[in-house]
């Protein structure tokens, strides 16, 4: 699946930081239609995940990582956390969506940095990533 590239979002709905980002990620979904966006939900969440689905209806792809096998090659640590994976299975961008939150708990009142956004425009023009990593804030996986 890495192969195939994509962003892959490890996302909890149960998680309030989460909940707040999905309209973003939706609307990311719009502005890179060409991109497969993909949330990737904790193993054993297919209830939640079927719920979920069922009640906002998301424009990504939804994943139960089963095994954890997504969440151990990716070395994700927290729910958001978004990765930006190019064809071939290159990771070129890893962490927060943006910086709306400075650590748990400290959200900030303007939004400064949308750094996954600017990872896929920069992406989408074949330019180096500027900012590859990001440290992300949410729920402990």
């Amino acid at each position: 699946m890495l192969k195939a590239g994509g962003v892959f979002i490890f996302f909890d709905p149960s998680c309030p930081i989460c909940a707040e980002y999905f309209p973003t990620i939706e609307n990311l979904t719009n502005q890179f239609p060409e991109r497969t966006f993909r949330l990737i939900m904790r193993a054993g969440e297919f209830d939640l995940a079927e719920k979920f689905a069922a009640e906002y209806k998301p424009k990504c792809e939804l994943i139960v990582d089963e095994e954890s096998q997504l969440k151990k090659k990716l070395s994700a640590r927290v729910t958001p956390q978004s990765f930006l994976v190019e064809p071939g299975g290159t990771v070129t961008y890893s962490g927060r969506i943006d910086d709306r939150y400075k650590a748990l708990g400290q959200r900030r009142s303007v939004i400064g940095s949308k750094v996954l956004e600017a990872a896929l425009l920069e992406s989408s023009k074949h330019m180096k990533i500027t900012t590859a990593l990001t440290d992300p804030v949410g729920c402990f996986l």
